[in-house]
């Protein structure tokens, strides 16, 4: 979740008790909670279940650090994320918080030894791949992944569903379907649709809508009439 365009301190309300006169920033600074001289500022509003907190402005969602680092440095992209320094989540401080992309998410993550579980500070996967940047992302639990892996895993699930792999496919394109049958006069259905206002074009291949309707079930394929 991130903010397209800054929100001005001289517009704009937050959900809750408001007060007249005031504006988004007086609003938004006395939902914080300030702590010492160089201690954290915590949000006290509401908080993701990873302690982030959580700005309901305008009828839209937004991460409270995120608005914080925006207010003290303007508009930030969709694509850049803003990272603590004191690996606080509630921490709004703007000295605190520092923009950067999902790479030096990670580099901060690695380097820090954060995650869930023991496993995070491990260099490599199960099954030996390293975790570096060209080969470990982050999915929405805080989670590492292994590209490696993944892309593995997509290659034998697609074997066992009948298709192709990609890197022999590629080859076949022009003249087979997915599951490689070939896509000849009495097999090939060309399908045209259009939607808000764009013409695609389908090929389907005939022998994968008959296998298809093949593991249909009994009870269905009798209700739909179709033979075995």
């Amino acid at each position: 979740m991130s903010i397209a365009k800054a929100i001005p301190a001289e517009r704009g309300s937050m959900r809750g008790r408001r007060v007249p006169g005031a504006t988004f920033a007086d609003a938004f600074w006395n939902r914080v909670k300030k702590t010492g001289d160089d201690g954290c500022w915590l949000w006290q509003g509401a908080r993701t279940k990873t302690g982030y907190g959580m700005v309901y402005a305008d009828g839209k969602r937004y991460y409270a650090h995120r608005v914080s680092h925006q207010m003290e440095h303007g508009t930030i992209g969709d694509s850049v994320s803003v990272l603590h320094h004191c690996d606080n989540p509630p921490c709004v401080r703007p000295d605190h918080l520092f923009a950067g992309t999902q790479a030096d998410n990670v580099r901060d993550m690695v380097r820090k030894s954060r995650g869930k579980n023991q496993s995070f500070g491990k260099t490599h996967c199960k099954h030996g791949h390293v975790f570096d940047l060209a080969n470990t992302r982050i999915d929405r639990s805080g989670y590492r992944v292994c590209i490696i892996c993944s892309r593995l895993k997509q290659e034998r699930q697609r074997r066992a569903k009948g298709i192709i792999p990609r890197d022999q496919y590629q080859p076949l394109r022009k003249g087979f379907c997915v599951r490689g049958h070939p896509l000849s006069e009495n097999n090939l259905r060309i399908l045209k649709r259009v939607r808000s206002g764009h013409t695609t074009i389908e090929h389907i291949c005939r022998e994968c809508v008959r296998i298809r309707n093949r593991k249909t079930k009994p009870s269905q394929r009798d209700q739909m009439g179709i033979r075995p």
